[in-house]
Formats: C-alpha cells, sequence, structure tokens
C-alpha cells in the first residue's frame, strides 16, 4: 500500500521550508488498487464538510435547537449558524 504523501513544491521559503500550496496536505488517500496515487486535498474535505454542517443545520436542526445553541453562545442565529459551519 501506497500510504506517502504528495510531495511537497521543491520550492523553498527564505528559512529553507518548502513553500506549500493549499492542494499539499492531504485529507484522504485512496485505495491504491482502485485508483494509485489519487488523494482528496485537505482544503476541499474542509469546503466538504463544512457544506454538510450547513446542510445539516438547515434542514435537521430544529428551531428549539438553534434558539437554543444561540443562546448558549450569546450570538443570534444567524452568527451561530456561521459559527458552526465554520468550526
Amino acid at each position: 500500500m501506497n500510504t506517502r504523501s504528495p510531495e511537497p513544491s521543491a520550492h523553498r521559503n527564505a528559512g529553507g521550508l518548502p513553500d506549500l500550496t493549499p492542494w499539499t496536505l492531504w485529507a484522504k488517500w485512496s485505495n491504491p488498487t482502485q485508483q494509485p496515487n489519487s488523494y482528496h486535498p485537505l482544503l476541499c474535505h474542509l469546503i466538504d464538510v463544512a457544506q454538510c454542517a450547513e446542510a445539516m443545520w438547515r434542514l435537521v436542526l430544529s428551531n428549539a435547537w438553534k434558539h437554543h445553541l444561540a443562546d448558549t453562545l450569546g450570538l443570534s442565529e444567524d452568527d451561530t449558524e456561521r459559527w458552526v459551519v465554520f468550526w
């Protein structure tokens, strides 16, 4: 099984560390027998998770829970939704 991460950029910054692009860090690595060297970038994974959290807030969570969370955080319900989606 190939468990290597994608190679970081060969470019180095002034401190000698590799310059990392948003695509360097990965969240999931595919099954090597199905798609060798295929990965899901961390940035894309974070966007996917935020979209799921937003959909759950809007479609699943009851108004009572939204109100309870907003009161607990001391925020409006709109701000609480943004906070939940972000974190």
